[in-house]
């Protein structure tokens, strides 16, 4: 434990006790494991299911040795949901105090935010991103960070009546140009999954574009730093997930914390390097809204795809009642 995970540990005790049970029970279950085929599993609320990572068109840059490398990735091409209308309820957000424990908050996954019609299914049209963030805004939801999650989860924290987590991965250009503009006239920030490789280049943000949205109230984490499947490349463990750590907190001049893992796939081997890296979260993959202390290295996110229905994305985000 360094220093800053010291001043950490004295400020949140049971942040730190949690997490080295955590890393005990791992390590358990990577020896009763051990021998199995863990591609394409990973861990949540205690135990390992089966999931099938959704293909992505996140491309891998060919230079892995710089933040901003001179090979260019190529984004694929796609089609986009027909816009509809929002609700016409405007309730008014309300705050309160949420003990420790058990907290619903939806987290939703983007990737792309287009002009015109989406061209695939990881692609919406700016116009129905729009609909979406006025259909939020008039059902009171309120945006908070993955951070301030796992802060109730663990600790407890003030909370909004209807908070909501948005994230986007890979960290396209077009999420500053569409995106951003529609979120902060609702006066919504997100959290952006950045890999580290991919900044500068052709299709993806710059940093002084990182820092536009850092300054307007945006959370950065980690995806990782050429998008590999981590659970089948164990030599690049280091590179991807060490490496794109330290990238990033000399791009952007802040700790790095959360780490999304790539096509959702993880397993112990690939949990426990996260854990020693640094990261205190991790996003991934699911439809559950519900999140506790078994599952602030796995947060369950919604995709949002082109042929996601405004009325079926607003039933997934709606909390159980009590």
């Amino acid at each position: 434990m360094n220093q800053n995970d010291w001043s950490r540990s004295l400020k949140y005790p049971c942040r730190y006790h949690h997490r080295i049970l955590g890393i005990t029970i791992i390590l358990v279950l990577s020896l009763a494991v051990s021998g199995c085929a863990l591609d394409g599993t990973k861990f949540a609320s205690g135990f390992f299911h089966t999931i099938t990572p959704s293909p992505t068109n996140s491309p891998v840059p060919t230079s892995t040795s710089t933040i901003a490398p001179t090979s260019t990735p190529t984004a694929t091409d796609t089609p986009t949901p027909t816009a509809t209308s929002s609700p016409t309820m405007t309730p008014t957000s309300t705050f309160a105090y949420h003990p420790a424990g058990k907290v619903c908050i939806p987290i939703l996954l983007y990737h792309h935010v287009v002009p015109m019609e989406a061209p695939n299914r990881y692609s919406i049209s700016a116009a129905n991103f729009a609909v979406q963030m006025a259909a939020f805004k008039n059902l009171g939801y309120t945006t908070v960070s993955v951070e301030q999650l796992v802060r109730a989860v663990e600790i407890g924290d003030t909370l909004p009546q209807n908070p909501l987590v948005i994230t986007f991965d890979d960290g396209y250009e077009d999420v500053y140009q569409n995106a951003y503009p529609a979120l902060k006239n609702k006066g919504f920030t997100a959290t952006i999954l950045l890999v580290s490789t991919y900044v500068g280049t052709e299709t993806f943000m710059t940093q002084a574009e990182v820092l536009d949205l850092i300054k307007a109230g945006w959370e950065v984490g980690s995806h990782s730093r050429t998008h590999l499947d981590l659970t089948k490349n164990y030599p690049r463990l280091q590179e991807e997930i060490v490496q794109s750590r330290a990238d990033l907190m000399q791009l952007t001049g802040q700790d790095i914390r959360i780490f999304a893992y790539p096509y959702g796939a993880v397993d112990p081997t690939v949990f426990k390097k996260v854990v020693e890296a640094g990261y205190t979260m991790g996003l991934g993959l699911g439809n559950s809204i519900l999140h506790d202390l078994n599952t602030v290295y796995y947060l369950d996110r919604i995709e949002v795809r082109s042929d996601t229905e405004l009325t079926s994305l607003i039933q997934a985000i709606t909390c159980p009642e009590e």
